[in-house]
């Protein structure tokens, strides 16, 4: 079996030219290894940089023990999107009363572990007049990024405003915010003029 070992290198430890493979997402060595042996010596529950042994690394419940001589880091996942929370995003403009308008946001996982958005809502001044779709949603580890829409179909003329919120499981990001703008126009009207007057 391919055990997905990244390229050999320095991941820390008391030896700057001590150089290890660590173990990839998806490596079936994660959490794969013998809790019996990692206790006893000479392993005494740490890997060769003198990291603790037994952190949950996968995304199944509960931990063991890499194999190998490095263990990987917690699974966990992160929050990330284009553009950057909070934002602002500009929707552009519609006739007031009449048009909408609409922009996007793309949200991808960056940590190791699934990402989950969940309870997503609109607030502020004018959040009836905004509307979103895509949430809530779920992206696996390594999987496509997940594309969030927002509109705003301005009910006045001027600057209308709210802000969408909604919840990750990333223990840095626990609540991501975005403020929205569009602007509402004046209903087009038609105008004379001639030369000469």
């Amino acid at each position: 079996t391919n055990p997905n070992l990244d390229a050999p290198m320095f991941n820390g430890g008391p030896l700057a030219s001590l150089l290890s493979a660590k173990l990839l997402a998806g490596s079936p060595a994660i959490d794969a290894g013998d809790d019996a042996v990692c206790a006893a010596e000479p392993v005494a529950n740490v890997d060769q940089r003198g990291e603790a042994r037994g952190v949950d690394g996968d995304e199944a419940p509960g931990g063991a023990c890499d194999m190998g001589a490095v263990e990987s880091a917690a699974a966990v996942a992160g929050f990330g999107s284009d553009p950057v929370a909070p934002g602002p995003i500009s929707l552009g403009s519609a006739v007031a009363g009449q048009g909408s308008t609409s922009a996007t946001i793309s949200v991808f996982e960056t940590g190791n572990r699934t990402l989950s958005l969940s309870e997503p809502q609109l607030g502020g001044p004018n959040a009836a007049e905004f509307g979103f779709s895509g949430l809530p949603a779920t992206i696996a580890n390594g999987g496509a990024a997940q594309t969030v829409t927002v509109t705003c179909a301005p009910a006045a003329v001027g600057a209308r405003t709210a802000i969408l919120t909604f919840s990750t499981n990333d223990p840095d990001a626990p609540t991501v915010s975005f403020s929205l703008l569009c602007v509402g126009t004046a209903q087009p009207a038609p105008g004379f003029g001639s030369d000469p007057q």
